[in-house]
């Protein structure tokens, strides 16, 4: 009886501790906002992935999640400077992290999130010559390349059309990627489809914390 009473005992300790170690606190993947600093009532981008949580928000907005995992690309538009709280949490604990949007001017981009990450805005340019399904007419477009260390491997390019404005004057816009689709390495031209052939617009593209800037497209070169 007291040997088997000791069996016992022993295989529960040693459940519980295994239960102990999987409850491991939820994991960041990346959480950037871009651009780092705009202008009031333009968009700020924030895009985040985390593993390992059952619930997260950004900015009071709730993130969903599936099987562990949450993401979410999320556009806000401040008036004034906004730090966004990014909160997780799960079976083993809770996480976060912040990042700050300074509304007022444009200031050049913070270093890069995550680290390693390379961008360069080759320029916004017209995309034309294409079938009607790809882009009906001329469509704004950004040339750019990107190397995205891993992990993450790949993050999501997002971008914000401002119409009947060329100086990204957040009165009527349309925004990119609202699925949140991801872009990995390599060179790569990218456009809006929804409002070909109107000059008086701009655009605002980012990918991780790194910004365009705002670009007008009222006299820009064909994309190449």
């Amino acid at each position: 009886m007291r040997c088997s009473l000791l069996i016992t005992a022993t295989t529960a300790l040693f459940a519980a501790g295994f239960r102990l170690a999987a409850q491991q606190s939820p994991v960041i993947n990346f959480f950037t906002v871009a651009p780092a600093s705009t202008l009031p009532g333009q968009a700020a981008i924030v895009t985040f992935s985390i593993t390992g949580a059952t619930s997260a928000t950004v900015g009071g907005v709730i993130a969903n999640c599936t099987d562990g995992e949450c993401a979410a690309t999320v556009i806000f538009n401040p008036a004034s400077t906004t730090n966004y709280v990014l909160e997780a949490s799960g079976a083993g604990g809770n996480v976060s992290s912040s990042q700050t949007v300074e509304v007022g001017q444009y200031e050049p981009n913070p270093p890069p999130v995550p680290e390693g990450l390379q961008v360069t805005w080759q320029g916004a340019c017209w995309l034309k010559h294409f079938p009607k399904a790809v882009c009906d007419g001329a469509c704004q477009g950004m040339a750019f390349s990107v190397n995205v260390p891993a992990p993450p491997s790949q993050l999501p390019l997002e971008a914000t059309l401002y119409l009947g404005s060329t100086k990204c004057n957040p009165a009527s816009q349309d925004n990119l990627n609202d699925l949140g689709t991801l872009t990995g390495s390599g060179g790569w031209i990218f456009w809006f489809s929804h409002h070909p052939d109107k000059g008086d617009t701009s655009a605002i593209w980012t990918i991780g914390n790194q910004s365009s800037g705002c670009v007008s497209y009222a006299d820009v070169p064909d994309c190449q």
